[in-house]
């Protein structure tokens, strides 16, 4: 399979259905040798469509109830503990779930919790 050519695929479906979403990742403040470092906080874009969970895949542990899914297009990395806003609230994410066959990333479909 041409994993290039489905990475295409998917960037142009998901921009075609899909709609921006704002990604937030950092700020706070770190301890870096022993001395508190203000980071800013940084916006960055995604497009995706939301997706939810079907019943039976919400075990309560892993994936709970309120619990969705956005697949969105490799543009732009998703790391856990960014945030994205969905319909003016902000969701973070527990883990990218990257789909990423032989190396190729193809797109994130990254769990969001409120």
């Amino acid at each position: 399979m041409n994993y290039l050519k489905a990475q295409l695929r998917a960037a142009k479906s998901i921009a075609k259905n899909g709609k921006k979403f704002a990604l937030w990742r950092g700020g706070g403040v770190e301890n870096i040798g022993g001395i508190e470092v203000e980071t800013p906080e940084v916006s960055l874009a995604i497009t995706g469509i939301v997706v939810q969970y079907k019943l039976n895949e919400i075990d309560g542990t892993l994936i709970e109830s309120g619990d969705f899914q956005i697949i969105a297009t490799a543009e732009t990395e998703i790391k856990i503990d960014d945030w994205i806003d969905v319909d003016g609230r902000r969701y973070r994410v527990i883990a990218p779930n990257p789909i990423k066959p032989a190396g190729v990333l193809i797109l994130y479909k990254p769990q969001l919790r409120a």
